[in-house]
């Protein structure tokens, strides 16, 4: 058997295969980024992952958010504590969506999820990619992104009285629950990604619009113009937020000069096609 997954900051899917592409098991967990997760945490969340007991799995391919080189060398140690039979393999998210999306193609790969990444792929290895520096400095178009704009329109007063009333009744807007959820709490890019659903949901809102508009323009003015990217190659994105918000980032990415065509909200089928043709 064959197992595959796909982790981002806040949830990760798993996908189980035989050798003829039959879909034993699927689910989702919480995502396993080494950045943000403590051995003891990685431990528990892989202690607590719904796999059949009589499987014997025999390869595992992880792709996961904050995998760099380091820390996939972690990552490999904690995974094989847990699958001591396995052959496993660790590598980062966007070299899954890389593969997903392109296969054995050349072309610029993105994922909009909790955080964002953007690399330049040849088809077999990554080229060429943006520095990563955080949802603190960064990552815009990302759901930590969008949340974090959000709150400052809120605590700023930039947005209408009707969207703070909206967002009031929506969520605990105390300024010292939002400060502790920030800078006290783990995992404060998931909070921040959490306010995505009420975006989505209120999206009509012309403020809102805007919102997304602007980050959607400067994640392609970041990562892609200021890293000259070469606009000659088709963009493929990967990600909730790249989903669920396709039509924003389609126009973010015409007016700066790149087409974007395949758009997918998880890779794990595709990277299970992937690993059939190489194995």
């Amino acid at each position: 058997m064959v197992l595959i997954a796909d982790s981002g900051s806040t949830k990760s899917d798993w996908l189980l295969i035989d050798y003829d592409g039959n879909h034993i098991q699927k689910f989702r967990a919480v995502g396993l980024n080494p950045y943000h997760t403590s051995d003891k945490q990685l431990h528990e969340i892989l202690q607590a992952l719904p796999l059949k007991p009589e499987v014997i799995i025999d390869k595992l391919f992880f792709y996961g958010s904050g995998c760099t080189p380091e820390q996939s060398q972690r990552m490999v140690q904690q995974l094989q504590l847990h699958f001591q039979q396995s052959v496993v393999e660790v590598h980062s998210d966007i070299l899954g969506a890389a593969r997903a999306l392109f296969k054995d193609e050349e072309g610029i790969a993105g994922i909009l999820g909790t955080g964002s990444n953007t690399v330049l792929f040849n088809g077999l290895d990554i080229v060429k990619g943006v520095s990563a520096m955080g949802y603190q400095l960064g990552e815009d178009g990302s759901g930590a992104a969008l949340g974090r704009e959000l709150l400052r329109a809120y605590f700023y007063k930039e947005m209408s009285d009707s969207l703070r009333e909206k967002m009031e009744h929506s969520f605990n807007m105390s300024p010292d629950f939002v400060k502790s959820e920030l800078y006290k709490k783990p995992f404060p890019n998931r909070y921040l990604a959490s306010f995505v659903p009420f975006i989505k949901d209120n999206i009509h809102d012309d403020f809102l619009k805007t919102i997304c508009q602007n980050q959607f323009d400067n994640y392609f003015k970041y990562n892609y113009v200021n890293n000259s990217f070469p606009n000659k190659f088709i963009v493929g994105m990967v990600g909730s937020i790249a989903y669920h918000f396709a039509d924003f980032l389609k126009v973010s990415g015409m007016n700066y000069g790149y087409d974007i065509g395949q758009v997918i909200q998880s890779p794990i089928d595709d990277l299970a096609k992937f690993h059939l043709n190489e194995l």
